[in-house]
């Protein structure tokens, strides 16, 4: 009976870790996603911002060949292109503020599951050495130059936790 119970809390911790790790990949998905669309408007705008500049310096030109005044159109135009390059510092400021809240809940979720990894942004089991995925050393760690270092080997892990060597197979 005692196993079976122990089998039962290995299931369920397995069931919680997966759902967590579940959610931050479709966290991340949608982060991605809206990163895209902001890093869409900006391009949206620079071209915005190049279709004003060409139309502002024909306008100029016509004006300058025909010998008249540049005034009202000309700054409406300036207007325009001064409009999307504030659209484009809000969309950049955005962006910013969005990588900067996903560092601060991937390390807070790390920080609950394991050592997260500064390189690859993998988790790893709490007292690894090095990352699982790929192999950087985790700060204050020696390094363990016997390849043959007895460690178990989490499955599908590119390199050991405990060595830093890459698996084979």
């Amino acid at each position: 009976m005692a196993f079976r119970d122990k089998l039962t809390e290995v299931a369920k911790n397995v069931a919680e870790k997966t759902s967590t790790v579940a959610k931050n990949v479709a966290d991340k998905g949608a982060e991605k996603l809206e990163i895209r669309a902001l890093n869409s408007k900006i391009r949206a705008e620079q071209d915005n911002i190049a279709i004003l500049k060409i139309k502002l310096a024909e306008y100029y030109w016509a004006k300058y060949a025909d010998g008249g005044e540049l005034y009202e159109e000309a700054a409406d135009l300036c207007k325009g292109i001064k409009e999307s390059e504030d659209n484009i510092a809000a969309f950049q400021a955005e962006i910013k503020a969005k990588k900067e809240v996903a560092v601060t809940s991937e390390e807070t979720a790390a920080s609950a599951q394991g050592a997260l990894c500064s390189h690859c942004g993998s988790i790893n089991p709490e007292n690894a050495k090095f990352c699982n995925n790929c192999g950087t050393q985790f700060e204050n760690q020696p390094a363990n130059a016997d390849c043959i270092c007895g460690t178990a080997i989490v499955p599908k892990s590119k390199f050991c936790n405990e060595c830093g060597q890459r698996v084979r197979g």
